[in-house]
């Protein structure tokens, strides 16, 4: 694994000055098959979550190791079976997850920031680790930290790697025009320097009644949009 260059600084400034970020990634790492822009937007959530847990100040780790599970230690966690991992491991010294709503922080909509979180980071991250065949573990502990724990698989061969069909490297080279609708300053900063970065025309806007505007007047070929928003709900941009 490995990020892509200016990301590491991204999720610096995601954290604020107040959290320390650690990337302690091992050396002689495994290729796993990872898409590395849904991979980042993965541990972006992660690193947003993070950062909410951790209000006054705290430390942030995100390292990798390579892992060999046989069958006991496959055992211990669900879904793994026998086999060579890299292991991604994100960690925090927040305040921790109470273990009653532990396992309901992957669910979709589910939040404990109440009006200002809309409960789809974590499930997204989930979705997008279990799409490239990984699974993740939570433990965590009131008042002393998270910890999120990643295993993707690593392939029997890597010696060979597949052509990328000409269709495919057509979508991947093409620039869209993309309209970002979030209140939220810091992460409407975030995403079009993430997206500008990669050449693509990106237009912030921070409310529905202007989103709903500009997307009659101008043909986005994508839209990212909040689910909670100032007049209105993300929901309702979409559909018009």
């Amino acid at each position: 694994v490995e990020l892509i260059e200016g990301f590491e600084y991204m999720l610096k400034r995601a954290l604020g000055e107040n959290i320390d970020l650690a990337i302690e990634f091992g050396e002689n790492a495994w290729t796993a098959t990872i898409d590395a822009h849904q991979f980042e937007n993965a541990l972006l959530n992660l690193t947003l979550n993070a950062r909410d847990a951790m209000p006054k100040s705290g430390r942030l780790t995100i390292a990798t190791e390579n892992i060999v599970l046989d069958d006991v230690e496959a055992g211990k966690y669900e879904e793994l079976s026998p086999g060579d991992y890299l292991r991604v491991t994100v960690r925090d010294t927040g305040l921790g997850i109470e273990p009653k709503i532990l396992d309901s922080v992957i669910e979709p909509f589910f939040t404990t920031k109440g009006t200002e979180g809309t409960g789809l980071g974590m499930n997204i991250s989930y979705g997008i680790i279990c799409r490239h065949g990984g699974r993740i573990e939570i433990k965590s502990e009131v008042n002393n930290g998270s910890t999120f724990t990643l295993h993707f698989p690593i392939p029997i061969n890597t010696d060979s790697v597949e052509e990328t069909s000409e269709v495919e490297k057509e979508v991947i080279s093409k620039k869209l025009r993309i309209l970002v609708v979030d209140d939220n300053v810091e992460i409407g900063n975030i995403l079009d320097k993430f997206l500008s970065r990669e050449g693509h025309l990106v237009r912030i806007v921070n409310n529905g009644e202007e989103a709903k505007v500009l997307a009659k007047i101008d043909n986005y070929d994508l839209v990212l949009c909040d689910f909670v928003i100032p007049e209105g709900y993300g929901i309702n941009v979409i559909k018009s």
